[in-house]
């Protein structure tokens, strides 16, 4: 159940499946029962790449320094290319995003606990990474499943997010955000169904990583950072396959030598308006989709 102060008074939802196992992951901690909900959610997730739709519910923001050029809160690299200011919207800026939002509250990741609840091993990444906003946020606060912390605080822990190599994640819309995890492809089944050829969950930045033969010293420092293999090891020099790169930028950030830096793709990603836009169009779609397997005998 989601509950929270609306306009009127106390509101009451029903929460959706996701919603419901990943809380029961955080309350069953360290127990067989999370274990089974741990298990339940991997397979629950590894089910969102067979969703009869076509537009993903995640958005990857790229590391925020690496397309602002931030000079007041980061250090530049002597020889790295500064974006065109220009090129950068509100909804490309993490910090910017998180700061609109009148509620924050932040939570232990529930993809990292559930691998620790099956006992499948800990994960070496930082830990208290999961955002909720607003009555999602209200609802965790009030049943102590998150924290409350402001703005300045939830900045503070996506700079940590973004050294410990974790990718931010959003909802794959313009409006207010509900939901925002910071992600490893060891964990995350977002991450996990986009490596497996799926391209229905989790929706690349609008930003793709442009390398530079001549800065590049061949350190492999960008191969080891890069969490979805859209860069290979060479002899002479990285081998990056674009149609892979989520545009997460922390092979620009982690780069040594300023080689790499973020520039806007040719053909942008359509981002829904709003929340209910965004859900909206992929309930559409996936009816579309099942009538016409139903009539024809294949998806759309």
């Amino acid at each position: 159940m989601i509950s929270y102060d609306g306009k009127k008074g106390r509101v009451y939802e029903r929460a959706f499946v996701s919603f419901t196992v990943e809380q029961q992951v955080r309350r069953r901690k360290g127990t067989d029962v999370g274990a089974a909900y741990g298990e339940f959610w991997d397979g629950l997730a590894e089910l969102a790449n067979h969703m009869p739709s076509k537009t993903p519910y995640f958005r990857v923001l790229p590391v925020e320094s690496t397309i602002t050029a931030d000079v007041n809160t980061e250090t530049v690299k002597i020889g790295a290319e500064i974006p065109d200011p220009r090129e950068v919207l509100p909804i490309d800026v993490i910090s910017q995003m998180v700061s609109k939002e009148p509620l924050i509250g932040v939570s232990e990741c529930y993809c990292r606990l559930a691998r620790e609840n099956r006992r499948d091993g800990s994960c070496a990444h930082i830990r208290e990474t999961c955002f909720t906003f607003n009555e999602l946020a209200q609802t965790l606060i009030e049943t102590g499943l998150a924290r409350q912390i402001d703005a300045a605080e939830a900045v503070v822990i996506l700079r940590k997010a973004e050294k410990d190599g974790l990718v931010h994640n959003v909802d794959n819309c313009q409006g207010h955000l509900k939901a925002l995890c910071n992600c490893c492809s060891d964990c995350c089944p977002a991450l996990k169904t986009y490596m497996a050829g799926a391209r229905n969950v989790n929706a690349p930045s609008r930003y793709l990583a442009v390398w530079s033969e001549e800065k590049c010293t061949n350190c492999g420092t960008c191969v080891e950072i890069y969490p979805v293999k859209a860069i290979e090891g060479g002899d002479e020099h990285p081998v990056f396959h674009d149609e892979l790169c989520i545009g997460c930028g922390l092979c620009a950030s982690n780069c040594p030598e300023g080689a790499i830096h973020m520039a806007l793709r040719e053909d942008q990603p359509r981002i829904p308006e709003t929340n209910d836009q965004l859900w909206g169009t992929i309930r559409r779609e996936a009816v579309v989709s099942m009538v016409k397997e139903k009539v024809f005998g294949k998806r759309a």
